[in-house]
Order: C-alpha cells, then sequence, then structure tokens
C-alpha cells in the first residue's frame, strides 16, 4: 500500500480539488492530510519532528500562501530566516521520504517571465534537495497560450485557487505518475535528532484547555482570557508562531522579546462555534520573553502581524477577549544531522511529465463575472475537427454525467454505469453551433434553452439565474429542483456551473 501525506494550503482540502484526483487514481493509497489553509509554510514546523519515513510520498504546497503573506514586505533578514525554516523543513523531509513541491502560485505571478522570491526560492531548494517539483502555472499557461483565453478562466474567484475541475485533473495525473514510478527511494539513516526546529506547549498547562473536533480536526486548544500572560523563562530560542482556533479567538497579543521590546498582534476574529485552524507566523526574528492577552491595542508597539480575515477593531470589551492556541514552535541555530542522503535526481522537475498526462484531457470552462451582465465562456476542443451533426454529452471532471432526474425533477450528475439502463436519467445533450455550444433540458414536450453551463465545485453550487438576471435558485449538493408549473412557462435560464 502507498503511504502518502500532504502538507498544504486550501488548495490541498477543497472539496473535489487535486487531492480528490489523486485519492480517484489511487483509490487504495493510505493519505494522510495535514493541511491548514490561510497559513505560511513555516506552520509545518510544528510537524518536525515527526518521523516522514512512515510515508512513501510527502506532499507541500505552501506557494501561494507564502507569496501573499510576504505581499507588500520588504525585510530581507526575516525573509532569510523564514527561507531557512521551509529549507530545513523540507531537508527534513527529503531525507526521510520522497518529497513532491506542489507550486500554485497566486494569480498575479501567474506571467511567466513574472517570478517572484517566493517561487524562485522554492525552486532553488527543491534542487538542491532532489525534491521532485511540480509547476502549475506552467501547466496553466500552456492552456493559456495554447486557447488564446485570459488568466481569469483559470482560477476561481479565489486569486490562489486555480479551477477547481482543472486542479481534479492535476491531482489525476499526478496519482498515474506515481503508479508508474513507483521509487523504492532508500531512506536515510539517521542516527541523531533533528535539533533546529521543536515543537512546544509545556507553557500553557496551567491553563484550562478543551478538545474541538470537526471532519479535518480533532485538537485539544488553551483558553486564555483579558490579561493572562505566559512567561518563557530561560528562552534562548526565536519563536516561528503558533496554532490558534480563530473561530474561538478575539484579542490583540503583545509578545515582547529578550530585550523588553513589545510588538503587536491583531486576532480580532470575533466568537463563534466550532473550529478553524490557522498559523499565526511571527514576522521578526523574535527570542520571546513574554506573552501577554489584551482587549485594546497598544498604539505604542510595533503592530508586526495582522491575522488573515480579522474584523477592524481597536479594542474589544473585556469579558469578549479570549485566545485559544495549541502549540508554539521554535528555530535553534544549530543543526546536528549525522548522515545526509538527499538520493538526488538528475530531473527533479517532473512538470512535463505531469503536463503530458493532462494534455489529453478536453475542459469547459465558463465564469460569471461579478457583476452578474456577463458569462465569458472558452471551449477546449480541438478547432480542426469538423464537429457539425455530431452529438455531445457533458461529462463533468469527475467523469460523471450531467444529467435530469425526471422523476426527482432535478440535475444531477451520475456515472455511467447508474444511467446505461435507467429511464429515469436524461443525459444533457448541448448542440454544438459553430463556435457556440448551446445546452438545452428536455422536459415532456417543452424545452428550457440553457444558454451557458458550468458546475462550481468551489461552492459546490448551482446557480439558477433568471432572463431578467435574478437568480432563481442557489442550492448546496450540485441538484437543482424544478417543479412542473415553472417549465411550463418556457423561461430561458442560464446554469452557471463548472465542468
Amino acid at each position: 500500500m502507498i503511504k502518502i501525506l500532504i502538507l498544504g494550503t486550501s488548495n490541498s482540502i477543497l472539496h473535489r480539488g487535486w487531492t480528490y484526483g489523486l485519492r480517484k487514481i489511487l483509490p487504495d493509497a493510505d493519505i494522510t492530510n495535514k493541511s491548514i489553509g490561510a497559513s505560511t509554510g513555516i506552520q509545518f514546523s510544528t510537524l518536525y519532528e515527526m518521523d516522514f519515513s512512515y510515508y512513501d510520498y510527502v506532499f507541500f504546497d505552501s506557494v501561494p500562501n507564502d507569496q501573499e503573506y510576504f505581499s507588500g514586505k520588504n525585510d530581507e533578514i526575516y525573509y532569510s530566516f523564514f527561507s531557512l525554516i521551509i529549507k530545513s523543513i523540507m531537508e527534513k523531509i527529503s531525507l526521510q521520504s520522497n518529497l513532491i513541491v506542489l507550486c500554485i502560485n497566486r494569480k498575479e505571478f501567474l506571467q511567466e517571465d513574472n517570478n517572484d522570491f517566493i517561487y524562485n526560492d522554492r525552486l532553488s531548494i527543491s534542487s538542491e534537495l532532489g525534491a521532485f517539483f511540480i509547476d502549475i502555472k506552467t501547466i496553466i499557461n500552456y492552456y493559456i497560450n495554447k486557447y488564446e483565453i485570459s488568466k481569469e478562466i483559470m482560477y476561481d474567484c479565489h486569486p490562489s485557487h486555480p479551477e477547481m475541475s482543472f486542479m481534479y485533473n492535476i491531482g489525476n495525473s499526478i496519482g498515474k505518475f506515481i503508479l508508474e514510478n513507483n521509487i523504492n527511494k532508500e531512506k536515510s539513516k539517521i542516527t541523531s535528532e533533528f535539533k533546529s526546529i521543536y515543537s512546544n506547549s509545556s507553557f500553557l498547562k496551567k491553563f484550562e484547555s478543551k478538545r474541538f473536533k470537526n471532519s479535518l480536526i480533532n485538537e485539544e486548544f488553551f483558553i486564555l482570557d483579558n490579561e493572562n500572560c505566559i512567561l518563557f523563562d530561560n528562552n534562548r530560542d526565536y519563536i516561528i508562531g503558533f496554532y490558534i482556533n480563530a473561530r474561538n479567538t478575539n484579542c490583540f497579543v503583545s509578545i515582547q522579546d529578550e530585550n523588553q521590546k513589545k510588538y503587536s498582534i491583531s486576532l480580532c476574529y470575533g466568537n463563534s462555534e466550532g473550529v478553524l485552524k490557522l498559523f499565526v507566523p511571527i514576522p521578526k526574528m523574535i527570542k520571546i520573553s513574554k506573552l501577554e492577552i489584551k482587549n485594546k491595542i497598544d498604539f505604542d508597539e510595533e503592530l508586526i502581524y495582522t491575522g488573515v480575515g480579522v474584523i477592524k477593531s481597536n479594542e474589544l470589551k473585556p469579558e469578549e477577549t479570549i485566545l485559544t492556541l495549541s502549540s508554539f514552535s521554535f528555530f535553534k541555530d544549530e543543526i546536528n544531522i549525522v548522515e545526509k542522503n538527499h538520493n538526488r535526481l538528475k530531473d527533479n522537475n517532473i512538470t512535463d511529465k505531469i503536463m503530458k498526462k493532462i494534455k489529453n484531457k478536453n475542459f469547459f470552462f465558463a465564469r460569471l463575472f461579478q457583476s452578474g451582465s456577463a458569462i465569458e465562456s472558452f471551449d477546449f476542443f480541438d478547432r480542426q475537427i469538423n464537429y457539425k451533426d455530431k452529438i455531445f454529452t457533458i461529462i463533468t471532471g469527475f467523469d460523471t454525467f450531467l444529467c435530469y432526474d425526471i422523476k426527482e425533477k432535478k440535475i444531477t450528475h451520475q456515472e455511467f454505469s447508474s444511467i446505461k439502463d435507467s429511464t429515469n436519467f436524461k443525459i444533457l445533450i448541448p448542440e454544438f453551433d459553430g463556435e457556440i455550444i448551446k445546452f438545452f433540458i428536455i422536459y415532456g414536450e417543452n424545452k428550457i434553452n440553457i444558454k451557458s453551463c458550468i458546475y462550481s465545485y468551489y461552492y459546490n453550487q448551482i446557480l439558477i439565474k433568471e432572463d431578467n438576471n435574478n437568480y432563481m435558485s442557489c442550492v448546496e449538493g450540485g441538484d437543482v429542483k424544478f417543479d412542473s408549473e415553472e417549465i411550463s412557462k418556457n423561461k430561458i435560464y442560464n446554469i452557471v456551473c463548472s465542468l
């Protein structure tokens, strides 16, 4: 059985994204996903002491969050420290397993000649360590250049998220690469522990704890109230950061270094139910001596970090001030590795191999602009082929067919085995007229014209928009129900979905 560990961003969590495509090809693989969204790559310093040799492959995906984190920053000293932490994590993994670095650029760095320092640094470290490197930007630009389309259509509404069905097929192709190139890497014999990075939660034991869990997380967090403080006695190490439950965090944090200089962090998320685990990086080389919870910002302190998605505020009610955190990670400037065996590869960039597998795929993309006034669409059909008089069906990125369920009166998508002998489903058949694809739903003697169709995997919804630009329905689960009265009116609808 192939064992895989995924350390990634929200791209590695999103429903029906690349990890779902990977699982489709490797259904029997033992896949552990420890990805956390909206957090930088240095968050995985908390896993540094893990034995990665248990896994055959470890995926590392953090580029888009690192790019966003350093947007507008110009601190070469701190970036050198940040890069050293990233390299230390990747090095430990590459010594013990097959490291695959998945490089997903944010949309603003998609241009081929716009390689920012995060991208360049990650490529350089991967090459030095002999890690596999997959450049998603190169694959996306292949489609942009070949079919003369804009980059907007290749990304979801979030600038760090390439289109989900596209990423699903990326995962498919990676899975096929793993099956065809099963590499039995000789694991390094490390005779002493890595000493450079470690996690520590002993400072928190005196505080009340609570276990939070959802489908991804089951973890104990410690709860600090207004004016609670943590003393880091005799600490001589640099703090990297700490994890919080943002759903139960609403405060300002004051950090004091070894020279009594203080810095502020804004973590005003409000209070809500559930768990949203985020990593709070400390964007300075600080040897922390004290951490204090406050209900208002101290303008005499340097504000060094504002949490992703926080509420803008300068003061909170004391009774509503709370910090829920789990563990800290620290960096020591001493590395004690007795033996290194990176098993370097001559060609560690496997982007072309992944791209060759995905080139055979046909996609149809459409994007509803935020104004709701226009739909940009593009078909990736071969223009050299005459499609006149040919019949098309709509196949999703998951090899299912878009259908109309006659009995339930809804649009759904089904595997071929479910519909081949069934009279309950009508496969949606689009008409092709030159450069235009027209979609129709057949119901009895009535025909509803569906002009553009793309199913949103990111939101897992189908939107139906009437001809007067009002949304008729927005439902989860990918099913849209019609009643017979609405159908009999012969209204024209646009179904906004992604295939």
